[in-house]
């Protein structure tokens, strides 16, 4: 449940055109007192909510709550783990099961693909992929290539997971230089300014600090930039690759 009713906030270049619209008269860089309903699907304001499920309060991106309650129209709060359980359930009574890799469609299914792809039923047998990972300066030992690279899996299968509603509810701007990118889809895949989703705080350094591959590929954690600048990054954090710019 929503609870905040009023927000303030400060309008940028960006949201300008978007609250003259509603009828707001406002410029650059002026404070507004709107309505939650006022703010745009890809706001960052926060919002107090109450969790539909344990009545837990929390104070998140208005953004993270319409993604959120975009599952059934009900607020889930990850505190208490109240959305997983509701996940499970919900696969439960479609397919009798609390996790779709038991099914022996999609085990069969995902052996097909990583045939397909690496030529083994399963990525942890590829060596290739463990000699590519070795490579990158050496930073995991052999006895952490393994549990490295189920973490890459998940995160970038929940990352995917995430896509659309990123697309739903980006601006259309490159995080890094705010150049307006949205067209860009229109280019080859390959075109270093083609848009594509990065990890602020880096599948490394997630790996590395612990972090789990829910957070890390929340949507929190994401956004769209040019593969150039993505390619530029690499595996550093976010903030680590602003300063350096």
């Amino acid at each position: 449940m929503l609870i905040t009713k009023e927000v303030e906030i400060k309008v940028n270049t960006r949201v300008v055109t978007y609250f003259r619209n509603l009828g707001y008269i406002t410029g650059k860089d002026q404070n507004l007192i709107v309505p939650v309903e006022h703010l745009n699907k890809g706001s960052h304001s926060i919002v107090e909510v109450s969790c539909d499920v344990c009545g837990e309060i929390s104070n998140i991106p208005y953004k993270s709550y319409l993604n959120i309650i975009d599952f059934d129209g009900k607020y889930y709060c990850r505190l208490n783990k109240c959305f997983t359980k509701k996940v499970r359930l919900g696969t439960i009574e479609k397919y009798g099961v609390e996790n779709t890799s038991k099914l022996k469609l999609f085990q069969d299914k995902w052996k097909k693909t990583n045939l397909e792809r690496y030529g083994v039923e399963n990525t942890f047998q590829s060596e290739e992929s463990k000699i590519k990972i070795r490579d990158k300066g050496g930073w995991l030992g052999d006895d952490d290539l393994v549990g490295y690279i189920k973490y890459n899996r998940i995160v970038r299968r929940l990352t995917l997971r995430n896509r659309k509603n990123m697309l739903e509810n980006w601006d259309g701007f490159d995080f890094y230089d705010d150049e307006y990118i949205r067209d860009n889809f229109n280019m080859d895949f390959n075109n270093p300014k083609y848009p594509c989703i990065d990890h602020k705080i880096s599948i490394r350094n997630g790996y590395l600090d612990g972090i789990s591959e829910d957070i890390l590929s929340s949507i929190d954690n994401l956004c769209f930039t040019k593969r150039s600048i993505n390619s530029k990054k690499r595996t550093q954090n976010h903030k680590d690759f602003i300063h350096q710019k």
